[in-house]
């Protein structure tokens, strides 16, 4: 589905509209699909995002994947950035 040029090689307005829209679907489409076919765990996390753009999905995912597998790494990375302070992780959990 090509868009066409006028004599003057300019796409006509409503066909780039059309196009557009079309491409639009495609793409929500692909998000939709790719969520899809993911794991149940990764599903839990990413579906709330409502991440409507395929590159930026996948990149979210591969995050995800990758502090799954590496859980040491994502609580310290957590605990810095939280913006808590140490002594607040440092309580004991009862009294």
């Amino acid at each position: 589905m090509g868009c066409r040029k006028n004599q003057k090689g300019v796409v006509l307005v409503d066909e780039y509209i059309t196009r557009f829209e079309y491409l639009k679907l495609f793409k929500d489409w692909k998000c939709r699909k790719f969520k899809e076919k993911l794991r149940y765990e990764l599903k839990w996390v990413i579906i709330p995002m409502e991440i409507r753009e395929f590159l930026k999905l996948v990149e979210k995912v591969k995050v995800v994947k990758w502090l799954e597998f590496n859980p040491r790494m994502a609580r310290s990375q957590g605990t810095r950035s939280s913006g808590f302070k140490k002594s607040f992780y440092q309580k004991k959990p009862y009294s």
